[in-house]
């Protein structure tokens, strides 16, 4: 059995073997959340209302995560309007008993 080792120059090696630690450098293109809110408010009034890339797309996906809080509001809007529609019946009644007791 033969065995071979191959050897390199020192100069050769360098455009053989990478030698960065590439696989642990931080990209530069990470958005943070501090660089989104920073372009965002950069380019708000380019943003369009309606369409694919809108204030109504971010609007409708935020919305996504906040529903809860919109239920939340959404069902005190329903009781307090089933409260004024109770409270109008209660009126209307009123009303009927005082003119039955001014004789109208």
């Amino acid at each position: 059995m033969k065995l071979s080792k191959k050897v390199y120059k020192t100069k050769d090696v360098k455009n053989i073997i990478k030698r960065e630690f590439s696989s642990f450098k931080k990209p530069d293109n990470i958005i943070t959340l501090d660089k989104f809110f920073k372009n965002y408010r950069a380019i708000y009034w380019d943003i369009p209302k309606k369409g694919e890339l809108s204030h109504t797309t971010l609007f409708e996906e935020s919305g996504e995560i906040l529903d809860s809080i919109i239920d939340s509001k959404d069902n005190k809007i329903r009781k307090q309007k089933h409260t004024i529609l109770e409270l109008e019946k209660q009126l209307v009644q009123l009303q009927i008993e005082i003119e039955k007791l001014n004789g109208i």
